[in-house]
C-alpha cells in the first residue's frame, strides 16, 4: 500500500518577513516521507520575502479571509492529505507524523489539536470543554454535538473535503458538521499541540537545502534534552550564555534540541505539586524547543536521601527529568546533558533510562576556593557537603564528560579526588555564534584630544573571583600612566557585608586616591545584550582579571569583535588567550602586573591593531558554533556508546 501523500499550508498572510522558523520546523519533522509546502500570503501587502523561499516550497495570494483562505490552499493541493499551520505557531517535531497515522484510517476525515475553550460544538454554535478523550460516538448524522479541531494547527483527507462540499461551506463549523453528517470521524487531540514561534536574537540556521533535505548536515540526528535552570531571557549569565549556543550549534547541525529551563521568577512562587506534563511552557525560538517549567514537588530518591541533598535542588533535578520523560514518550531522546553546578543531572543519572553527558563548569568546590566567602557550619551541613558528594557522584557515573578545558578536567580530578579517564572526558572548547559588530557610537569628549582615548572594557559579576577588586586598585596607577585611558565597567554590583554593605563602586569611589579618577571610569551596572554587544564592540581592549574561570566565554565575545583581550594565567583562560599574540596573560591577584599589561596596550596603538587581528582570526578558528557542534557530537556518541556497554 502506497503512503498518503502529504500538503503542508504554512499561514503567512500576516508576515511580512520570511516565515524562517515555521519551514525550519518542517525541516526539522520525523516524518519519513516527502512533502509539498504551500505558503498562503496576503494580497496587497510587501511581499518580497517571497522570492527567498527555499527550493520546493510553493506560495500563493489568498484572501483575508479564513475559510476563503483555506478554499483556495485546497484547490492547490496536490496530495491526499492538507495539513494546515500557523507561521506564529509550529508543532513538535512528530506533528506531519502524528496527524498522518491518524488520517490513514479512510473514515477519519479530520484531525487536529484541540481549541482553546475546548473541541465539541454544539447546535448553536458553542464550543465546549470535554472530559472525554474518544469522541468518535458524537460523529454520525443528527448528532446535536460534533468534534471541532483548531482551525490552523490540523489535517484534513482532501478527498472528504471534496465530498462533503467544503467549497460551499460558510464557515469552519459548518465544515465539522457536513463531514460528522456524512458519517467521517473528527478526532480532536490535546497531544497535537501548536507552541507559539519566539525570537531569541541568534539567527536561524540557513534553508537554501530545501525542506526534502530535512536531515541537516549529519547522517543520524540525534533527540538531544539540554537540562539548564539558567537560560535566556530570564538569567543571562555564563551558563545561559554556553547552553544558549550549544543548543543553535546543534540545530545548524540538523539535530533536534530540547531546552528544559525554569520558568520565570514570578512564576516560581509557588511550587507545584505533581503538575501535569501541560504545565510546561513550551516555544520554539530559532530552530530549538524550550520548556520553561514550573518547579515541583518530589520525594528524594534513596541517594538523595542518604547524602542529605537539599531538598529544593533535587526539586529541579526532577522535574526537568518528568519533562525529559514527557518529551521521550513524543520523539526517543537519545541523550541528555546536564551542568555540574546544583547537580542538575542527578535524577536523570538515577533514573537511568537515558545517556547522561555533565559538562564541567565552576563546580561547587571550585567556586569554594574562589569565592572569599566565609562559609557557616551550617552551609557546609546542609549545602556545601551534601553538593560535594552528588557532584562526585556525577563526575564517576556519568556515561560522558564535556570539559569546557583542559585546566578544568586538571582542577576537577584534583579536587575531587577523581580520575577522569580519556574513555568518557573530552575537552571541548566553547563557541559562540558570529554575529554583525554593531556600529560604534562616538564616545568621549567632543573637542579633538591631544591623544586618542583608548576605552578598556571589564564585563562581569563585581565579586572576588572576577577579579575585580584588583582592576580597580590598578586603575588610579593605570592612569598616571596612560592618562587616555578611560575604563567602562558593566555588571552586577550588589552591597557585600564584608564591605559594611556597600557595593564595590561605593567603597572604590570613597578612597582618595580614586578622587582624581573618577571622570575616567565609568560604572554601568547591568546593561542588555546588545548594550553588553555594543560595548564590547566598541572597547579597544578587554581586560578580565578574574581569578579563576572554568574556561573564559567573555574573552570569547571581545575576540568575536577583534578586541585584544586580558586575563589571567588561571584555569581555563590561558587555554583561550593565546599570550602575546591575541592578548596577555599575567599571574591572578597581581595588581602591578596587570597594570603594567594594561598600559603596554594602551601606549602601543600598533601592537593593539595586530592583537586585534589575530584575536578575530583565533575566533573564527577555535570558537565558532559549527566546532562546537562536530565535538558535541562526538561527546554523545561516546554517551551513548558507554550507556550501552
Amino acid at each position: 500500500m502506497n503512503p498518503l501523500t502529504v500538503c503542508v499550508v504554512i499561514d503567512a498572510r500576516d508576515c511580512v518577513e520570511l516565515p524562517s522558523a515555521a519551514l525550519l520546523a518542517l525541516k526539522q519533522q520525523t516524518f519519513g516521507e516527502p512533502f509539498d509546502v504551500l505558503v498562503l500570503a496576503a494580497p496587497g501587502k510587501s511581499n518580497d520575502w517571497l522570492d527567498r523561499l527555499p527550493p520546493g516550497v510553493r506560495a500563493i495570494l489568498s484572501p483575508r479571509n479564513d475559510v476563503l483562505a483555506r478554499l483556495a490552499a485546497l484547490k492547490e493541493c496536490r496530495a491526499d492529505l492538507i495539513l494546515f499551520m500557523s507561521a506564529d505557531k509550529v508543532g513538535g517535531a512528530t506533528w506531519i507524523e502524528r496527524l498522518s497515522h491518524e488520517l490513514r484510517d479512510a473514515e477519519v476525515a479530520a484531525v487536529g489539536g484541540t481549541t482553546p475553550t475546548g473541541c465539541v460544538l454544539d447546535r448553536e454554535g458553542v464550543i465546549r470543554p470535554t472530559l472525554q478523550p474518544d469522541l468518535d460516538h458524537l460523529c454520525f448524522p443528527g448528532s446535536n454535538l460534533v468534534p471541532i479541531v483548531d482551525d490552523w494547527n490540523c489535517g484534513f483527507r482532501v478527498t472528504a473535503l471534496w465530498e462533503v462540499g467544503a467549497d460551499l461551506s460558510p464557515d469552519f463549523g459548518d465544515l465539522m458538521w457536513r463531514l460528522s453528517n456524512a458519517g467521517f470521524l473528527i478526532r480532536p487531540s490535546a497531544r497535537v499541540q501548536a507552541f507559539p514561534i519566539r525570537t531569541s536574537g541568534l539567527p536561524i540556521p540557513q534553508l537554501d537545502t530545501g525542506l526534502a533535505d530535512r536531515n541537516g548536515l549529519t547522517p543520524r540526528p540525534l533527540n538531544i534534552a539540554l537540562i539548564s535552570r539558567a537560560y535566556p531571557p530570564n538569567v543571562n549569565d555564563g551558563l545561559a550564555t554556553l547552553t544558549t549556543n550549544l543548543a543553535h550549534s546543534l540545530v545548524s547541525r540538523g539535530h533536534w534540541v530540547h531546552v528544559v529551563t525554569q520558568a520565570p521568577r514570578e512564576d516560581e512562587a509557588e511550587i507545584v505539586s505533581d503538575p501535569e506534563p501541560t504545565t510546561a511552557q513550551v516555544s520554539y525560538e530559532s530552530g530549538v524547543w524550550v520548556h520553561q517549567l514550573p518547579t515541583s514537588d518530589v520525594a528524594r530518591t534513596a541517594f538523595a536521601r542518604e547524602v542529605g541533598m537539599p531538598q529544593d535542588r533535587w526539586n529541579w533535578s526532577a522535574t526537568a527529568l518528568a519533562e525529559v520523560n514527557r518529551i521521550d514518550q513524543d520523539q526517543s531522546v537519545d541523550v541528555v546533558e546536564a551542568p555540574i553546578s546544583r547537580g542538575q543531572g542527578i535524577a536523570v543519572l538515577q533514573d537511568g533510562r537515558f545517556p547522561l553527558v555533565t559538562s564541567l563548569q565552576t563546580s561547587l568546590q571550585l567556586w569554594i576556593n574562589t569565592s572569599g566567602r566565609e562559609l557557616s557550619k551550617k552551609w557546609w551541613r546542609n549545602v556545601g557537603t551534601p553538593m560535594l558528594a552528588v557532584e562526585t557522584q556525577l563526575l564517576l557515573k556519568s556515561n560522558a564528560l564535556r570539559a569546557i578545558s583542559r585546566a578544568i578536567k586538571v582542577e576537577i580530578a584534583t579536587e575531587y579526588s577523581v580520575t577522569l579517564d580519556d574513555d568518557r572526558t573530552v575537552v571541548a572548547p566553547l563557541g559562540m555564534a558570529d554575529i554583525e559588530k554593531p556600529a560604534a557610537e562616538p564616545v568621549g569628549a567632543t573637542e579633538p584630544l591631544a591623544e586618542p582615548e583608548v576605552v578598556i572594557l571589564f564585563v562581569g559579576r563585581f565579586e572576588n573571583r572576577k577579579g575585580i577588586d584588583v582592576l580597580l586598585d590598578s586603575i588610579p596607577g593605570i592612569l598616571q600612566r596612560a592618562p587616555m585611558a578611560r575604563f567602562v565597567l558593566i555588571g552586577t554590583d550588589k552591597p557585600d557585608a564584608k564591605k559594611g554593605n556597600q557595593t564595590y563602586r561605593e567603597v572604590y569611589q570613597a578612597k582618595p586616591e580614586f578622587a582624581a579618577c573618577l571622570d575616567r571610569v565609568e560604572f554601568r551596572g547591568e546593561v542588555s545584550d546588545d548594550e553588553r554587544n555594543e560595548a564590547i564592540a566598541s572597547a579597544d581592549l578587554f581586560v578580565g582579571p578574574s581569578r579563576f574561570e572554568s574556561f573564559g566565554l567573555v574573552f570569547v565575545e571581545a575576540m568575536r569583535f577583534g578586541v585584544p583581550v586580558i586575563g589571567c594565567d588561571a584555569g581555563g583562560m590561558p587555554e583561550v588567550i593565546n599570550a602575546g599574540v591575541t592578548g596577555l596573560v599575567v599571574p591572578p591577584g597581581d595588581r602591578e602586573a596587570l597594570a603594567d599589561a594594561v598600559v603596554e596596550l594602551v601606549t602601543n596603538p600598533e601592537r593593539r591593531r595586530l592583537m586585534s587581528d589575530a584575536a578575530r582570526r583565533d575566533f573564527l578558528l577555535r570558537f565558532s558554533l559549527d566546532a562546537m557542534a562536530i565535538q558535541s557530537e562526538e561527546i554523545y556518541q561516546l554517551a551513548i556508546h558507554n550507556y550501552g556497554s
